[in-house]
């Protein structure tokens, strides 16, 4: 069963109920990352599997938003490449007959399952819908609905960008919310790393007190401060973090040679991040937040 209770407020806007109230010193743990690319012999799997294993240890809400898979290993994809595949995905299809990416499908659902109860989101980045439009596949469809009909829980089927809103009650009525923008990224980083678009970002999702993006593998937070004139006609500050969720995939290695060593890409922080909300203040108006790195 699931750790909350939840619902689909729109095909690309979840909302996560929080049944407690959460103070300091119990408060709503979550699990942020992107880009594993799982069944890559480049992911850092074990690292990914020990970040799931702490999540479920401390009851925390774990969120993919993109790039779950690699998926570069088709016969139509010009890097195409059996021999950077995860050994065990290889004999899964070739012991049961099963093509690629049923494979890919298959091996995914083994390693998760044991944390579906505490899965909220699995996105879409564009490793996925690059296959969609190539091979008319959604893995990621195919993966949740697996993983709920097994699992008997509700893991949401998210885009590539979407809201995930977390409420949490309080005293009196009513509950408080917390909102986070989810979008797997865009564009190249070599040198901003993505920072040049919490400016954007800002713009584009003014409603969000959180938004967090992958796609770049490069790990950041940067707090950005907002005025608001609230409903009741006060002038108020309050900071909208950004966060670049970093990855699992290691494509420099050693630096001997490979893709993205022969076009300078540097090596990068691997996981994702630690987030804790609470309510505070009196008769805990307010949801706080803090953030470390995995």
């Amino acid at each position: 069963m699931a750790l909350y209770k939840g619902r689909e407020l729109w095909r690309n806007v979840h909302e996560v109920e929080i049944p407690d109230v959460r103070k300091k010193d119990n408060p709503l743990d979550l699990f942020l990352c992107s880009d594993v690319h799982m069944e890559s012999k480049k992911c850092d799997l074990d690292l990914f599997i020990k970040h799931l294993d702490e999540a479920k240890r401390k009851g925390a809400l774990i969120a993919i938003i993109g790039d779950l898979f690699d998926l570069m290993e088709g016969r139509y994809d010009p890097r195409s490449n059996k021999g950077v595949l995860n050994e065990e995905i290889v004999k899964l299809s070739v012991d049961n007959s099963i093509p690629y990416l049923s494979a890919v499908v298959e091996w995914a659902f083994r390693i998760l399952e044991p944390y579906a109860e505490n899965i909220c989101l699995i996105g879409k980045g564009n490793h996925e819908t690059n296959i969609e439009k190539r091979a008319e596949f959604d893995l990621i469809n195919a993966l949740v609905h697996r993983l709920n009909m097994v699992s008997n829980t509700q893991v949401f089927r998210g885009g590539y960008s979407g809201y995930l809103k977390f409420k949490m009650p309080k005293t009196g009525t009513p509950w408080l919310s917390y909102l986070v923008k989810y979008h797997h990224g865009f564009g190249g980083a070599k040198r901003s790393k993505g920072s040049l678009n919490v400016d954007l970002n800002a713009a584009n999702w003014p409603s969000a007190d959180l938004v967090i993006t992958g796609h770049t593998h490069h790990k950041w937070i940067i707090p950005k401060q907002r005025e608001i004139l609230t409903q009741y006609g006060k002038l108020t500050n309050t900071v909208q973090y950004h966060i670049c969720l970093g990855g699992y995939k290691n494509d420099v290695e050693d630096g001997y040679g490979g893709w993205a060593v022969e076009r300078g890409f540097e090596s990068l922080a691997l996981g994702g991040w630690w987030g804790k909300l609470w309510l505070s203040g009196h008769a805990q108006k307010n949801v706080l937040q803090e953030w470390v790195m995995a």
